[in-house]
């Protein structure tokens, strides 16, 4: 089934739309969020103006618009990536981190049992030391 140029950029339009909402929900900051919601909106008036001035010139084509959609979806699947890039990243760091903890608590173990085994060794030494007195 193909679409008309129209039809492919109100679906487009309407995903990129879809994405916003989705990244509003799942970022809380209110006065980011919109800051990023007008942005959107700047952005769509002057994307369907300028398919407006297309359609009404003599090109009838759309390929300019065509490629501000096909540009700014291969943007957000940069975001996407990035975004996607920076959860693994923190990941590594909560990991190594935890990785860090764990070594420190088995360091300090270590030193305590080696702290005990001294202290053990010296009372023994400090018995055989007294018990060669008594013998001499």
């Amino acid at each position: 089934m193909t679409f008309s140029p129209v039809q492919r950029i109100a679906a487009e339009l309407k995903e990129s739309t879809k994405k916003l909402c989705g990244q509003l929900q799942k970022k809380p900051a209110v006065e980011g969020n919109q800051l990023q919601v007008r942005n959107h909106k700047k952005e769509l008036i002057f994307t369907v103006n300028k398919a407006i001035e297309e359609m009404e010139g003599e090109q009838l084509s759309f390929q300019n618009f065509a490629n501000k959609i096909a540009d700014q979806i291969q943007e957000s699947h940069r975001y996407e990536k990035q975004k996607e890039q920076e959860r693994e990243l923190s990941q590594q760091i909560t990991e190594t981190t935890a990785l860090y903890k764990k070594m420190q608590n088995d360091y300090s173990r270590e030193q305590d049992e080696n702290m005990k085994e001294m202290t053990e060794l010296k009372r023994l030494k400090n018995e055989a030391q007294i018990e060669k007195d008594l013998n001499i």
